[in-house]
């Protein structure tokens, strides 16, 4: 068995409803993070001898979580401007309107805040890790069912959670979108665009969701979601081809 496929073994806890689990994972002491003083360096060499480096991005390092081999934890670099940024990962507002589309059944997986003070970071779910936009029939509709909301969809920002599907585990774009919408307006956005993958929004359930809070960055897809409403069949949940395809399949 390859280090991949061995890796891939330790997925097999991923549920859409992960939090519930993370609940009882007490926040890391900055001490804990293995040679967190030495990540903030240029040598791409150095960075991948150091015990749990999974990868860095321009705002946080990830590494394997210490002591839960089901999660990796995410710390902000050493850097006051994307130090800064990386408050946009523990907004409470943010995490809880992704949480709610995760347990929807959209194709993301998010990030639940700990620390305090000066020393703050993220927790998500183990995946492995995909590069480049999606290819496959279910990562085409994942890639879909996800416009307008996440941009970001390609470089790395992929994985494959423990039964085999794709979700986004970078989400820090919400509302950003430079994703195709046609003149004539949403039916033929439904249509042309959603219709061919098999993909359903459950509008009225993220409107009636959304109603009481402060949008914030999911305003812009909140309006495509109220212009889709005519045109949804409106399930219950995210559906492909009218199953709730990123629901099923966890132990």
């Amino acid at each position: 068995m390859s280090a991949i496929d061995i890796a891939f073994e330790l997925l097999k806890n991923y549920k859409p409803n992960w939090r519930d689990e993370v609940r009882d994972i007490a926040p890391l002491d900055e001490e804990e993070v293995p040679f967190i003083d030495r990540w903030d360096t240029e040598d791409d060499e150095a960075k991948e001898d150091m015990e749990g480096f999974i990868a860095s991005g321009s705002k946080a390092h990830v590494f394997e979580h210490p002591w839960s081999i089901d999660h990796v934890i995410k710390v902000p670099v050493d850097d006051p401007y994307y130090a800064e940024e990386f408050q946009d990962r523990i907004d409470p507002d943010m995490n809880e309107g992704l949480r709610f589309l995760e347990e929807l059944g959209y194709p993301l997986v998010g990030e639940v805040s700990m620390g305090q003070d000066n020393w703050k970071h993220t927790i998500q779910p183990k995946m492995r890790q995909v590069f480049g936009r999606p290819r496959q029939d279910d990562q085409t509709a994942a890639d879909r069912a996800l416009a307008h909301l996440l941009a970001d969809r390609h470089n790395g920002n992929w994985a494959v959670d423990s039964a085999n599907k794709p979700r986004m585990i970078d989400n820090e774009r919400v509302g950003i979108s430079d994703d195709w919408w046609p003149n004539e307006g949403a039916e033929r956005f439904q249509a042309e665009f959603l219709d061919p993958v098999g993909i359903q929004h459950p509008t009225s359930k993220i409107l009636d969701f959304f109603n009481d809070t402060e949008p914030g960055q999911f305003a812009g897809w909140l309006r495509t979601m109220e212009e889709l409403e005519p045109h949804s069949d409106n399930p219950d949940t995210l559906t492909l081809d009218g199953k709730p395809y990123w629901l099923e399949g966890y132990e």
